[in-house]
This record gives structure tokens, C-alpha cells and sequence, in this order.
């Protein structure tokens, strides 16, 4: 009995040594990464480092909390990007994780027929929300998660450095519900109605949904009183679909006539890459994900 203990003991004094061991290698990493950060700050940007060192001076008892919260942060990125990173099949990853339910799609999509990308944050933020299980690396320094709604349907978030954040920011996001290609799309003219964009693209459905809700949403203002300028800085009034295809990314503008939508303009992008309007003018939005992460269905 005696051995036992000592052998139980022993097992566990060094469990608590390599996880000790391990906390501080993750340490080091992100003390490491922190300070590679800080240094490329001050050499793109001596302006904005110049205010940040200005700070750091006016409140010299912060200055150690925000490096720890900072190391913590990258510790955690860290961590999940070395749980999530994988290149097995997508098929084979998705079928032991759970599917998100039906809203998160519109907490992924809505709003986005202004124009305005997805912005959930950083890696961290979604993960604190609903853990990030699949993370792909692209090769220009690119990431991307997949989830599978409960529907059947794949919801793309993508992801890439932000000069003011530590971790990798959310970029654009985009759901979709069938392995397509601009030929299956390519009868598609403008004045058709949705209902056309349905019966080919079942994600259009939703985005139809999308549109319904930004409008409710518009007449709600209206009735509390907002001011048309801050309804526009939410939302600038126009309908857009995107629809990822094996050859490009389809965008759909509609102009509503009735109780419906009708196509307005028909934009491919071959490259996957789609400038930013608005708020985002000047920003490159790249929808380009792996060929074999599309769905296998």
C-alpha cells in the first residue's frame, strides 16, 4: 500500500513538473512574441509608438498589467491555434464536433447586404463564444475556421493580422450550402427575382431572410427616431448576396420591387478577392479557401 502511495505521489509531482515546465515554455513564446510585435510597431509605425510610450509614462503602475494581459492574450491565441490547426479532412474533423445552431448564421451574416464585413473580433472572441475546432493556415499568412450548421450547411470565418491587435482579427465570413460553380449560376441576368437565386444557390434563402431583417429593423428606427445618418452608418440600405464558388466568388446586388427582390447587378470575382466599400474602402476581403474544404456533399 505504502508503494502505491509513493508511486501515486510520484506520478503526480511529475505531472505537476511538466505542466509547470510547459506554462513556462508557453511564457516564453509569448514574451517572445510580444516583444517581436512591439518592435515592428515602432518600426512602421514611430508616430503611433511614440503615443503608446506616452502612455506607458503617464500611467507607469499600468504599463506591467497591460504587458501580462498581452502575454496572456498571445498565450491563449497560442493555445488555440495549436489545438485547431489541422490539415486532416474536413469531413472527418466536423462529424465529432456539434453543429452550431440556426442563429448563428445570422450573427454571422446579418447586416453583411450593407457591404459591411463580419467583425466578431479576434480568434479569442469567437472562441469564447463557441470554441474554434477547425482552423486551416493559408499560405499568405491567412487563417480561416469552419463550422457546420445544423442544416447541413458550412459557415467560413476568416481571419488575418490587424496592426492593432495582438492575435488574428476577423476579416469577412461566408456561408455556404452547396458545392457550386459560376456555370451553374451563369443564366442568372438582371431583373430575375430571387426566387431564381433560390432554386440554384439554397443560401440565397437566407440571405433573403437577411434582407426581411434589416428591413423590419429599418421601420423600427424609423418609428423610434433615428436619425437617417446614423441608420446608414449601420446599415447603407442596399441588398447583397455573396456566394463562394469552386471559381470565384458570385456577389448579387437586388433592388427590392414589391414583397420581393430583384437582381440588380451581377459582379464575379475569379480571384476570390473583393474590395471593400464604405467604411472598409481600401480594404481586399479574400474569400479564397482550400479546394477540398468545400462541402463534400
Amino acid at each position: 500500500m505504502r508503494k502505491l502511495v509513493i508511486s501515486l505521489l510520484v506520478v503526480a509531482l511529475l505531472a505537476l513538473f511538466v505542466g509547470c515546465s510547459s506554462e513556462a515554455r508557453s511564457r516564453e513564446q509569448a514574451e517572445a512574441q510580444l516583444d517581436a510585435i512591439e518592435e515592428r510597431s515602432a518600426r512602421e509605425d514611430p508616430e503611433a509608438w511614440e503615443e503608446t510610450l506616452r502612455q506607458r509614462e503617464m500611467q507607469p503602475e499600468m504599463a506591467p498589467r497591460w504587458r501580462e494581459r498581452n502575454i496572456r492574450e498571445l498565450m491563449d491565441f497560442n493555445e488555440v491555434l495549436e489545438r485547431a490547426i489541422s490539415d486532416a479532412p474536413l469531413e472527418q474533423l466536423l462529424a465529432e464536433i456539434e453543429p452550431f445552431q440556426e442563429d448563428s448564421f445570422n450573427t454571422a451574416l446579418n447586416g453583411r447586404s450593407s457591404g459591411r464585413e463580419y467583425m466578431v473580433g479576434t480568434i479569442l472572441s469567437l472562441d469564447s463564444w463557441g470554441t474554434v475546432d477547425v482552423l486551416r493556415l493559408m499560405d499568405n499568412d491567412r487563417m480561416y475556421t469552419v463550422q457546420k450548421s445544423i442544416d447541413g450547411g458550412l459557415l467560413y470565418i476568416f481571419f488575418g493580422h490587424e496592426d492593432d491587435f495582438l492575435t488574428q482579427t476577423s476579416r469577412n465570413a461566408i456561408y455556404v450550402a452547396e458545392k457550386l460553380t459560376h456555370s451553374d449560376m451563369a443564366n442568372l441576368v438582371v431583373g430575375d427575382d430571387i426566387s431564381l437565386v433560390e432554386s440554384i444557390d439554397p443560401v440565397a434563402m437566407r440571405w433573403r431572410s437577411v434582407f426581411e431583417g434589416l428591413i423590419e429593423r429599418e421601420r423600427e428606427e424609423i418609428e423610434w427616431g433615428v436619425e437617417e445618418e446614423d441608420r446608414r452608418r449601420r446599415w447603407d440600405g442596399n441588398f447583397q448576396s455573396k456566394h463562394l464558388l469552386t471559381d470565384g466568388l458570385l456577389v448579387i446586388d437586388y433592388e427590392q420591387v414589391g414583397n420581393s427582390f430583384v437582381i440588380e447587378n451581377i459582379s464575379f470575382f475569379d480571384d476570390f478577392r473583393v474590395p471593400g466599400t464604405g467604411f472598409h474602402e481600401g480594404v481586399i476581403f479574400d474569400y479564397s479557401i482550400r479546394p477540398e474544404d468545400y462541402p463534400w456533399w
